[in-house]
């Protein structure tokens, strides 16, 4: 019986596995199926021995000679493999070639076997294949861009649409294959030269809002293919100016924005003017990026340009009326519309419009004369743009003011307005000059006998007069919305007092003859100088000893700082210039002794140095107050009684100072925070016990070098009361036999009898009471 049973397990041990081993090929068989669509190409691929294919290619292996057998056999598997698979036998054809189709072989190695020993190895790759669109959405007569990836470089794909036949593909695409397309006319689909981004033009086809478009995307050749929908919609395109009206001043650039978020073409058109009614009209032609795009208009040149950050650019201007540069103060109207169309005269106008606006020019203000300034830098600051001098100003380096030091940074700053269009950031000022722009330097008074110095950025004037000197300075920043100009003056001027001017001569367009505008101001130049004041003379022995000096440096300027003495030490720090013109130096002393003599030294940029002898002297800041801690609290209470610890922070320093304050009662941290006192300035806050049960209650106050503690006592109520009582019956007795003996002994001596055998240190009646106990005891213990 254990034998058949045995036999019968094994008997339905191998039906199982003969089941398993049916549906392992069924579903092997849906495997290949679902990786292997159709060949979706009738070509046939020829490859050599260890060629890569594509899963789904027709291939021809070559040189495959045959045994007299006709075929040979195909195995999964390189040849070279120990585990290998045998897949079928396939045919030799004429020529010695074996046709393979790969569709329903898996991606893995193969190899061929034939003849004797002859191999002929391949792999077969999977190529995958990704189609998908930018949006989801693309207007009726917009453009969408439709992206084919693949792993597989280049490669013929077929497109095709669920609703489009192949003309109106064609027309829908701006690019395909029209060669191979033609091959297949008799299709549904188009042919392109994949991988690569396709622009869709829906305008070009019969669309309609809400239609839903889906694009299958099929290698030509391979099993690989992939779908894409897209939904046409009807969009409100609004193309819209961003102001009703664009005010700007001659002399200045004029910023026209249209905004265009919702357009889905690339081109716009935009008139300027109106030939009859303003004498000037001009026409643009734009290409368009984002969601908005800014028109500059130039009011010195005439000209015509994208803003610097626009995507946007003019393609094309045409003049339809020209005016003199400058045009005139005066209103010009502006239209934008989707197309190009042309009047009577044949001279192009806005098609579609879609807004109208108007650009208002103006007059241009002339210079004020108080308009310039100068400012000063640390030497080699060097501003080269106005990132740098934003950059300088954050960080201290720019100091406004009309008395610098020999060799410091010298800018000029201009207030102005109505000078932007001609006026360029990053550009030498001596490239204005055909503007009429130029700045000029002039020493106030000269030596006897000696002509007065002048320099000017007017190369033409520097050279037709000996007394006159080139000026080399450039525009560092010219920003028309702040309405500033800052110009760099580059050559070092000896000490000296000066003028200097900013000039618009009558040769700029926009300044009338005979009516010269300047800006002026003046300035004076010092030799450099620096020096350590009193408090240098004796230095505290602190860990923050602060030494100070005074210079006529540019604010922001270093100087390097040295502490020495001979065989002690020799530490260096560096200070910075204060806007007042003092520096600080602050070094540890305090691993020195009072009376440690030694030098400090100060050396700036340049030449200016200066050296001073010092001491060490007692640090005595700690006896010049701080903040201190006083708190109070009682020492005792009743349980649930009332108390309160009162808590008073003071600062006695003659500044501002700030300090680390907990409160601690109990063990517990009830309050912990950082104060600011102003000198004198004092802190108060109060904290409740809880006196809920008895027993000691520890407190604690500090602040960074001050602090007061104490204990608070809960004591119970019934405790006192015994206390009281037994204090009050001692009192009582004592008081009374006091009394009473005092009372007694006064009445003897009075004549009253007094028994000198009476008991000592009791009276008569606690005599008695005595003996009385004492029978009583007696008799009970008899009992």
């Amino acid at each position: 019986m254990t034998t058949n049973e045995t036999s019968y397990r094994e008997k339905g041990r191998a039906v199982f596995l003969a089941a398993l081993m049916v549906m392992s090929v069924v579903a092997m068989s849906a495997a290949f199926a679902g990786a292997a669509a159709a060949n979706h190409s009738d070509d046939v691929t020829n490859i050599n021995d260890g060629d890569n294919v594509w899963q789904g290619q027709t291939v021809n292996a070559t040189g495959i000679t045959d045994d007299g057998s006709g075929t040979a056999d195909l195995i999964q598997g390189a040849s070279d493999d120990d585990d290998t698979d045998f897949i079928r036998e396939v045919d030799i054809e004429s020529g010695n070639v074996v046709t393979i189709d790969t569709s329903d072989l898996e991606q893995d190695d193969y190899h061929i076997e034939y003849g004797t020993n002859g191999t002929f190895d391949f792999s077969v790759r999977g190529q995958s294949l990704n189609a998908s669109f930018d949006d989801s959405t693309v207007a009726v007569d917009g453009n969408a861009e439709l992206d084919v990836d693949s792993n597989r470089g280049n490669f013929f794909a077929q497109v095709s649409a669920d609703s489009l036949d192949q003309s109106e593909l064609e027309n829908l695409f701006e690019s395909y294959n029209t060669t191979e397309t033609a091959e297949h006319d008799d299709e549904d689909y188009i042919i392109v030269d994949a991988r690569d981004t396709f622009t869709l033009d829906f305008s070009e086809v019969d669309v309609e809002d809400g239609d839903e478009i889906e694009f299958t995307v099929e290698a030509a050749d391979t099993t690989a293919e992939d779908n894409a929908t897209i939904t046409v919609t009807e969009v409100d395109e609004n193309i819209d100016f961003s102001e009703g009206t664009f005010n700007e001043q001659l002399g200045n650039n004029a910023e026209v924005t249209i905004e265009h978020a919702d357009y889905s073409g690339d081109e716009l058109y935009v008139s300027v003017g109106d030939a009859e009614e303003s004498g000037y009209e001009q026409f643009l032609n734009l290409s368009i990026e984002g969601d908005n795009t800014t028109i500059v208009y130039n009011t010195h040149t005439d000209e015509y340009e994208t803003a610097a950050d626009d995507d946007s650019s003019i393609e094309d201007r045409t003049s339809v009326q020209d005016a003199d540069a400058p045009i005139a103060a005066t209103d010009y109207e502006l239209s934008v519309g989707t197309a190009y169309d042309t009047d009577d005269d044949d001279n192009p106008v806005v098609g579609q419009e879609q807004d109208t606006a108007f650009l208002t020019l103006e007059e241009r203000p002339s210079l004020d004369e108080d308009a310039l300034s100068t400012w000063t830098a640390p030497i080699g600051t060097d501003l080269g743009n106005a990132e740098d001098f934003e950059e300088a100003l954050d960080e201290g380096l720019l100091t406004e003011t009309d008395s610098l030091a020999e060799e410091d940074d010298l800018y000029a700053s201009l207030d102005a307005d109505g000078i932007f269009a001609f006026i360029d950031d990053n550009e030498d000022l001596s490239q204005h000059a055909d503007y009429g722009v130029d700045l000029v330097i002039e020493q106030q008074d000269s030596a006897p006998n000696t002509p007065t110095q002048v320099w000017t950025t007017n190369e033409t004037d520097a050279a037709n007069d000996a007394n006159v000197n080139e000026l080399n300075a450039s525009i560092v920043v010219a920003d028309q919305n702040e309405g500033q100009v800052i110009i760099s003056v580059d050559d070092d001027l000896a000490a000296d007092d000066y003028d200097v001017s900013f000039n618009i001569s009558d040769a700029n367009a926009f300044v009338d003859e005979d009516e010269d505008e300047s800006a002026e101001t003046s300035f004076s130049v010092a030799e450099r100088n620096l020096e350590w004041d009193d408090s240098a003379e004796e230095v505290p022995n602190s860990d923050s000893a602060a030494v100070t000096g005074e210079t006529n440096v540019a604010p922001g300027t270093e100087v390097d700082t040295r502490a020495r003495a001979p065989g002690v030490f020799v530490t260096t720090t560096t200070a910075t210039v204060t806007e007042d013109g003092t520096f600080e130096a602050v070094y540890d002393f305090s691993e020195y002794d009072p009376g440690t003599e030694f030098t400090l030294n100060a050396w700036g940029p340049s030449d200016e140095e200066h050296e001073i002898d010092s001491m060490l002297v007692e640090d005595d800041s700690d006896d010049e107050g701080g903040i201190s801690v006083s708190a109070d609290a009682p020492s005792e209470v009743e349980v649930d009684g009332d108390a309160a610890l009162d808590v008073t922070v003071t600062n006695d320093a003659d500044e501002e100072q700030t300090t680390n304050y907990t409160v601690t009662i109990d063990g517990e941290t009830v309050d912990e925070d950082e104060l600011t006192l102003e000198a004198g300035g004092e802190f108060t806050e109060s904290y409740d016990f809880n006196t809920s049960e008895e027993g000691d209650i520890d407190w604690e106050v500090t602040v960074d070098d001050d602090s007061d503690s104490g204990t608070l006592t809960v004591g119970d109520a019934e405790n006192g009361n015994e206390n009281g009582n037994e204090n009050g019956n001692e009192n009582g007795n004592e008081n009374g036999n006091e009394n009473g003996n005092e009372n007694g002994n006064e009445s003897d001596d009075d004549g009253s009898s007094d028994d000198d055998d009476g008991t000592p240190g009791f009276g008569v009646a606690v005599a008695l009471v005595a003996l009385l106990a004492a029978a009583m005891l007696a008799l009970r213990r008899q009992n």
